[in-house]
């Protein structure tokens, strides 16, 4: 083919491989994606130590979320094989479920942010209320 003053040959890469064999690109992503979740279990049984933070629940939600980015880059690099194999479906609902339990915390999060703004909201009305009694009781 000819474009401008150049030849392009048109090649089908499809033959090529972009990654090791299929059996030591298997073994080295299983070795991944197994480093990625002891390293959170890891993390997880650091916080239940005595020596723990006090705010567990940060802890998790941090922990969970660099398992995210982990197996978000994993899934990342699957993205060279035509279709995915069983180990990327597995890869894939971890993340799936790690990111439906954020979303679980953070709405909670939020309801519980919510109901404390009711109360303090609550607080200042009855605070304005009887500020504005006793004003009437003084004139």
């Amino acid at each position: 083919m000819r474009i401008g003053q150049y030849t392009t040959v048109r090649r089908d890469f499809s033959d090529m491989h972009l990654t090791r064999p299929a059996a030591d690109d298997l073994a080295s992503r299983l070795e991944q994606l197994e480093r990625v979740l002891q390293e959170w279990y890891a993390t997880l049984r650091r916080s239940d130590g005595d020596d723990a933070p006090l705010d567990r629940g940060a802890t998790r939600m941090l922990a969970t979320l660099a398992r995210i980015k982990r197996l978000t880059a994993l899934v990342h690099s699957s993205l060279v094989r035509p279709d995915p194999d069983t180990l990327d479906r597995i890869t894939m609902q971890l993340l799936l479920v790690d990111y439906a339990n954020v979303v679980q915390e953070l709405r909670a999060s939020t309801d519980g942010a919510a109901g404390t703004l009711k109360e303090v909201a609550n607080v200042v009305a009855d605070a304005e209320r009887s500020l504005r009694g006793d004003a009437k009781s003084r004139d």
